[in-house]
């Protein structure tokens, strides 16, 4: 009699080896399956200071989080037809066609540097991005108070149409300043909100290109788009098709 058990609860064990993986892979193609209806057909509804933004889920690809104010890759989602107040859209899409994530363009969003992706962000008036007012100002001085940390270079053959500035005072990092090239506009125009900041190349041994975030306005609000140093002289093309984007997405 404990012999049959034995041999029942053996086959029991058996099948149970045989199915499992079956079943698990079941669950798993109905988990990708899940993931890319919502990926097509779910929203997040973005309000900032009374305007709406109704963004596609593949376009909110969340490439990066801060984590003890070092930005780490993440390849995680917002929750699906989620709402967010007093923040804008964080929209990540790849250049030159402004493409969100999908099966065609997921390999361009596994690169270690920004390659082709471009991060569109927008955030309220009153939100100081990039250290604007303190950096813009410094930049006024230097056509009236002697300044030993603006350089003003001229005008770029890196960009186009753009003044190039260094800034020997950037933000500190690990109690250093870096050093950073930024572009503005003509001195005729520097009232604009607007300028470009990169970060300068690495070493020669590494294989990373570095960034550019370039600051303007959007109506009232202001909006921050990185992208690879390798397209900063298509800047107005990913501002231009940045906006177009943006105003895809509102409604209201």
């Amino acid at each position: 009699m404990l012999v049959k058990k034995l041999k029942y609860l053996v086959i029991g064990l058996i099948l149970i080896a045989s199915i499992y993986p079956l079943g698990s892979a079941y669950l798993e193609n109905r988990e990708k399956e899940k993931s890319a209806r919502n990926m097509e057909s779910s929203v997040i509804l973005y309000t900032l200071e009374n305007h709406q933004f109704n963004v596609p889920l593949k376009y909110n690809y969340l490439l990066y989080k801060q984590v003890d104010n070092v930005y780490q890759k993440t390849g995680q989602w917002h929750t699906p037809n989620n709402e967010i107040t007093n923040f804008g859209p964080d929209i990540f899409v790849i250049f030159p066609d402004m493409l969100p994530y999908s099966k065609k363009t997921s390999d361009k969003f596994s690169t270690r540097d920004f390659g082709d992706i471009v991060s569109i962000r927008l955030r309220g008036h009153k939100y100081d991005i990039g250290g604007f007012q303190g950096w813009f100002q410094k930049l006024r001085d230097h056509f009236t108070v002697a300044s030993s940390s603006i350089t003003v270079v001229g005008f770029s053959h890196e960009v186009p149409n753009l003044l190039h500035v260094i800034d020997d005072e950037g933000p500190m990092v690990k109690n250093k300043h870096v050093h950073k090239d930024m572009f503005v506009k003509p001195i005729n125009e520097l009232n604009d909100f607007f300028y470009i900041a990169c970060r300068r190349y690495l070493n020669e041994e590494s294989d990373l290109t570095p960034s550019c975030k370039l600051y303007t306005t959007y109506g009232n609000s202001r909006l921050v788009i990185t992208f690879s140093r390798n397209h900063v002289s298509d800047w107005e093309k990913i501002m231009d098709s940045s906006v177009i984007l943006l105003d895809s997405f509102k409604m209201s």
